[in-house]
């Protein structure tokens, strides 16, 4: 649970309010050929609500399921183990490539837990599929979508407010020009009466250009900010549904199993001799019902 808890406070740090973490963050903890400092955070990093739910609710039930016939050192060795070598291996093999999630640890710590706990492990992997596909899944799409929708709707706000501001900037600055021109030509004539009431409209003019200018700087930051947040957000929704490869969960597997033969090897070798009996008794009692449909027919 300390793991769940911690690639879940990893998404909220660097994803909330989006469903997705800004570009910078992605970059510096995935793991990657020019960036095998993130063999490890790469693990704790997730883009989008679907990524984090797919991984987070495997990687909670199996590994509670592994602590109950390992201690927590052998869990937590069989994450990191499972996860780092299946990063390392994709990112060799395909050096421009850039990894997040705990998929392949996820991997390693069901293999671990179907080796040990075989029928506990295969109901949870039904139940995790059928929740999957039934709750999470369109759970995870329809917070997504109303995501966009509000960063949709942040940019056209934030567009008209810049237009609308650049209007009225266009405006002070036209009236403090012509200003500016009737006071030349009142001081040209001498009528410094009208050329004194112009000045005092001026004061008030530029102090309103001022403001103007002010509100406008305001909205072209908001505008870029909403233009960020949607760029953020496309590249985020590309990265998640980029395809996804087989290899890091398949070398996580591999290494889950490869740990309990390691340190567990008789308790996996009592499951395959228990699998294997019932496979016998299974395959008797079809026999025994065939000879009997048989003689009956």
């Amino acid at each position: 649970m300390l793991l769940v808890a911690l690639v879940f406070a990893s998404y909220v740090y660097f994803a909330q309010p989006e469903p997705y973490a800004p570009s910078a963050a992605v970059g510096s903890l995935g793991l990657a050929s020019w960036n095998l400092a993130g063999v490890f955070t790469h693990l704790f990093m997730h883009q989008g609500v679907h990524h984090l739910l797919a991984n987070i609710l495997p990687l909670a039930a199996f590994a509670v399921l592994l602590e109950t016939t390992m201690n927590a050192g052998g869990v937590l060795f069989v994450f990191f183990a499972a996860g780092t070598a299946g990063g390392l291996v994709y990112v060799l093999l395909n050096p421009g490539a850039l990894v997040i999630g705990a998929s392949a640890a996820s991997s390693g710590l069901m293999a671990a837990a179907t080796a040990l706990r075989p029928k506990q492990a295969i109901l949870l992997a039904v139940f995790i599929a059928v929740l999957a596909t039934l709750f999470v899944g369109p759970a995870s799409d329809y917070f997504t979508a109303a995501r966009k929708t509000q960063v949709q709707a942040e940019i056209r706000v934030s567009g008209e407010q810049y237009a609308q501001t650049n209007a009225q900037l266009m405006v002070a600055k036209s009236s403090v020009e012509s200003t500016g021109e009737r006071i030349a030509e009142f001081d040209a004539r001498g009528e410094t009466e009208a050329a004194a009431r112009e000045r005092a409209i001026l004061a008030q003019q530029q102090a309103a250009l001022a403001q103007a200018e002010r509100e406008a700087a305001q909205a072209s930051e908001s505008l870029a900010s909403a233009q960020g947040k949607a760029a953020d957000f496309a590249r985020g929704e590309a990265q998640e549904n980029a395809p996804v490869s087989s290899l890091p969960h398949a070398v996580g597997a591999l290494v889950g199993l490869l740990v309990v033969l390691r340190f567990r090897k008789g308790d996996v070798d009592e499951n395959l001799r228990s699998f294997k009996a019932w496979l016998a008794r299974v395959s008797a009692r079809a026999r025994r019902g065939g000879r009997q449909n048989g003689l009956t027919s």
